[in-house]
């Protein structure tokens, strides 16, 4: 009898200690699969966020487009206002004729050189700072004229690229609005 009760606590106490390890066992597996979970969850989402930069960018680029082509066929001014991408700070916009050759760039305060490499070369003409990687291809529009200026940056603090529009012969005269 007295052995009994000796085995049956033994065997008591390896199942205890069995459970234990079990239980620790389940709570590394729990832990391995959140894991999993919460790294796909996080790349997911950000892969949802990087398509909603391109849509937004493609978006502001057909909307810009389809204002300038109504400008072009318009001889009345217009005040108009593109909505921009979140991330947008800044809409910077240049004329490929008075920009012919680098020498001719605005000093780098105010344009980067690579964005006026981009316009001598005929590449694009209208750029968004910060320019995010990945998102959008170039923005080119060669019926944009800006009279004398070589380069108009427009702050979009607003969310609103807000600017001036005027028909002039076969261009769109862009030029920044007057304050209110």
């Amino acid at each position: 009898m007295y052995r009994n009760i000796m085995y049956r606590n033994l065997r008591t106490k390896k199942n205890k200690k069995g459970f234990e390890v079990g239980k620790i066992f389940i709570f590394l597996l729990a832990l391995l699969i959140m894991s999993f979970i919460l790294f796909y969850s996080y790349k997911w989402i950000n892969d949802i966020l990087h398509k909603k930069d391109i849509a937004d960018y493609n978006l502001f680029k057909d909307d810009f487009n389809n204002k300038i082509n109504t400008g072009v066929q318009s001889i009345d001014q217009n005040y108009v206002q593109v909505s921009v991408p979140s991330y947008v700070e800044k809409v910077c916009i240049a004329d490929f004729e008075n920009i012919e050759s680098e020498s001719k760039c605005p000093p780098p305060t105010d344009f980067d050189p690579l964005f006026c490499n981009a316009v001598v070369k005929g590449v694009q003409n209208v750029f968004v700072i910060p320019e995010k990687s990945g998102v959008g291809i170039p923005i080119k529009n060669e019926l944009i004229s800006l009279g004398n200026e070589k380069v108009i940056c427009f702050n979009t603090g607003t969310g609103y690229l807000e600017m001036k529009i005027t028909g002039a012969s076969k261009k769109a005269l862009i030029e920044i609005p007057e304050e209110v």
